[in-house]
């Protein structure tokens, strides 16, 4: 695991969590408006590719 310990990865997943979801409710609201729901899903997902995207680039980075 790249992260330096587990409290690191989840502080890193909520702030960008919490960051899409954000941008997510402020810009998507045209043209119908989506459920919270659906952006709660769907920033979540998006959370954890950026993390993985992230490691990914470290990795290569490194080597």
């Amino acid at each position: 695991m790249l992260f330096e310990n587990l409290s690191v990865f989840i502080y890193g997943f909520l702030f960008w969590w919490a960051l899409l979801l954000v941008f997510k409710r402020i810009s998507g609201s045209y043209p119908h408006k989506n459920t919270w729901k659906k952006d709660i899903s769907v920033t979540f997902i998006q959370s954890l590719v950026l993390l993985a995207a992230f490691q990914i680039v470290i990795y290569f980075q490194n080597s």
